[in-house]
């Protein structure tokens, strides 16, 4: 490097803490691998007993507010949501302050989208024959065993009807986040359709605040409406 382009990175190094501050801590590493990922801090989080679903470690930062006090305005958390050794889960949780409070629903502003491999599916929704039914919850950690208090679900709705062809009474399947008659973003429809000729939507549906989303089935007939419901993702 010479003389000019030595002044020329002083100078940017000038510039950054002009506009950040002093540089109060920093590491550096100069390993002799050039692709490899090289650890600048450990953190670990132990217990006195056995460790159970939910155990994690966090970094919080702290600021002070113009009232002098030092409040926490955001966090990094890593949680495994699933502690049992033979199938660990984890899951990285970022919050920033929101309405004086940092909370796991209503605090955070951001979440994250987890993409399946595989869909989640349950026995009650893999081609049923339904009747008509009202609004009637779903509740997705019992049934298809999402993660408690997830946002939105990834959808895929496939329904058929053995009346389809003669309907005109909107017949297939409502997802929603709300319990109030034929209101919801998502409906999969067969009326009109051949006899029993497939029906399906790809749909991002919002759920409630437990996480959970309401379903509304109207059929032609007694049992007369199959109805296959995977999950293909989630927001946290």
């Amino acid at each position: 490097m010479n003389a000019e382009e030595r002044i020329a990175a002083l100078e940017r190094r000038i510039a950054r803490l002009e506009n950040r501050g002093p540089l109060m801590g920093a590491f550096t590493m100069k390993p002799a691998a050039t692709n490899t990922v090289v650890d600048a801090l450990r953190v670990e989080r132990l217990c006195s007993g056995t460790a159970a679903d939910g155990i994690g470690v966090g970094l919080p930062f702290m600021v002070e507010d113009a009232s002098g006090n030092v409040d926490e305005a955001g966090n990094i958390d890593v949680v495994l949501t699933t502690a049992a050794h033979a199938t660990q889960a984890a899951e990285m949780r970022f919050g920033v302050l929101g309405n004086t409070r940092l909370a796991l629903k209503s605090g955070y502003q951001v979440y994250g989208f987890v993409p399946l491999l595989a869909p989640l599916t349950s026995t009650s929704w893999d081609g049923d024959a339904y009747s008509t039914a009202a609004k009637t919850l779903i509740d997705l950690s019992a049934v298809f065993s999402a993660p408690a208090g997830i946002k939105a679900a990834l959808f895929r709705i496939v329904c058929r009807d053995s009346g389809s062809a003669a309907s005109t009474s909107n017949l297939g399947v409502m997802l929603s986040p709300n319990d109030t008659a034929s209101n919801g973003p998502v409906h999969c429809r067969v009326d009109g359709l051949p006899n029993d000729v497939l029906g399906e939507e790809n749909a991002v549906v919002p759920c409630d605040a437990n996480g959970d989303v309401y379903y509304q089935l109207t059929a032609s007939g007694a049992s007369t409406l199959d109805v296959w419901l995977q999950i293909w993702g989630y927001w946290i």
